[in-house]
Formats: structure tokens, sequence, C-alpha cells
């Protein structure tokens, strides 16, 4: 009895299969074509799982290795997959000339692991904003010098800072870069970082939670796809300048990102 309408049925179906068919591929294809042709190539970032945090080494447990390691240390055995990359540039080597032993250092045990403290944010947010217009490497043989001239990123002796201060920072014997905007806007950034503290606790969650709380994984082909600034910079920049820091537009937020292991790019 139910045998007739089964057959109708299947002649129905099997009658708008090869059309159905037809306009998914036709969808299909207009869908690929809408997309740029530069994203059609690009991984989806992803967020960093609590394993993958713990297995990642943070900045301090880099430089903490670093620092034990020594001569006497017994000599790693080389497997045979490490022996056959033996001798193979690091990933950095299109823009870390070899010769260049301290930004090789920091990109070795700094640059992209996840960095936390009040301290060690604010001076990587003043170190990114002094480099505008200028190059990392520049800013890096700074660095020491910048460290001793801003009593040793102290937030609240910074924030103090008056006319003679400022004087002392400008003068030849400070070491840093000498641009009074860029050290005005450090000082006003401390005041700002201040009233973040008060607000939020920490400078630290301040910024962790406008960047989303943990670290983007970006799957990048190559580093040519990295882009500049990304809607979570642009966001964060216009937070920080609506509490009154400064040299904290979206591309310097960005590269601030990638230095502190927000976002993992390489």
């Amino acid at each position: 009895g139910h045998e007739f309408p089964l057959r109708l049925w299947m002649r129905g179906w099997l009658a708008v299969l090869p059309t159905l068919t037809s306009t998914l591929t036709v969808l299909s294809t207009a869908s690929a074509l809408a997309a740029p042709a530069h994203l059609a190539s690009l991984a989806a970032p992803r967020i960093a799982s609590p394993l993958e945090r713990r297995l990642r080494p943070t900045r301090a447990s880099v430089r903490a290795q670093t620092a034990s390691s020594s001569g006497q240390m017994p000599q790693k055995k080389v497997s045979k997959e490490e022996k056959g990359r033996e001798g193979k540039e690091p990933w950095y080597r299109k823009f870390v000339p070899a010769h260049n032993s301290e930004y090789e250092m920091y990109m070795e045990n700094e640059w992209g692991f996840e960095l936390h403290g009040d301290k060690e944010l604010f001076e990587m947010l003043t170190l990114e904003g002094a480099q505008a217009g200028l190059s990392w490497p520049t800013i890096l043989k700074k660095r020491e010098a910048y460290r001793r001239s801003f009593d040793g990123w102290d937030i609240k002796k910074i924030a103090k800072y008056g006319a003679k201060d400022i004087e002392r920072l400008l003068s030849a014997d400070s070491g840093i870069i000498k641009n009074k905007a860029k050290v005005q806007a450090t000082i006003g950034n401390a005041q700002a970082t201040l009233k973040v503290q008060e607000e939020f606790g920490s400078l630290d969650k301040f910024l962790w939670d406008l960047a989303g709380g943990v670290p983007v994984l970006n799957q990048w082909k190559s580093m040519s796809e990295c882009p500049c600034t990304t809607d979570v910079s642009e966001s964060m920049s216009k937070v920080l300048k609506a509490r009154g820091f400064k040299f904290v537009g979206p591309t310097i937020m960005y590269a601030f990102m990638q230095a502190v292991g927000m976002v993992v790019d390489h």
C-alpha cells in the first residue's frame, strides 16, 4: 500500500537532485570569488588553550633558564631530526641581521613570550612608543639607559617627574631618545597607569583584558601575511587614548601585543 507513494517520492527527489547540486556549486564558487584572494590561504587564528599556556614558556621562565645555563652543564644529545635542522637560519633572519647578537637574544628569549607585571608591561609600552619613527634595534641599544633614566620603571616615581626631570632626560647624559613629546608622554602614561591601577587593580589585568585575556595563536604561512593593525589593536588604542595615554596608536599597540605575547605571530 505504501510502495507507490514511496516510488513517487524517490522519483521527485531524483529529479531535483541535479538542480540542487548545480545550485550549491554556483553558490560555493561565488563565495570563493567574493573573498579577497589573500584571505583564502590564511588559517584562522585561535585562542591558546589552558594546556598550551602551561606548556608554552613565559618570558620570565626563558630568562631564568638562560641565566642558569652554564658550560658545566652536560651537552644535550642531538637527535637525528635536530641534526638535519642544524645550520638552518632562524625564522626571524629576514629582519634581524646575523651580526646583531643583542637583537637575536631579544627575539630568542623575549619577543612573543607571554609577559606579565605592571613594571614590565609599562616598560614595553614605553619602548614601543619610543620606537615611533625609528627602528627597534635603535631602541634596544638604549634599553638599559631607559631603565636607568626612568628609575627602574618605578611608575609612581615617574608619575611625579617635573621640569627638572624632563631636562635631565633630554640631556646628553641620559642616553635615551631626545624627544620631548615622547618623554612627556611617558610621564603622562605613568599618571594614567596609576588611575588604571586604582580602578582595575593592575595595568597587567587591564591590558590583558583588553586583548581578550589569553594569547591568540595566529597561523600565518609567512610573516608577509602578518598585519600591522587589527580590530583589537584599534580598540585598545582608542581605550588607552581616552584614558590619557599617548604614543599608543593602533600600529604601536599591535607591535606591543606581539612583543608581550598577546598575539603569537611566529
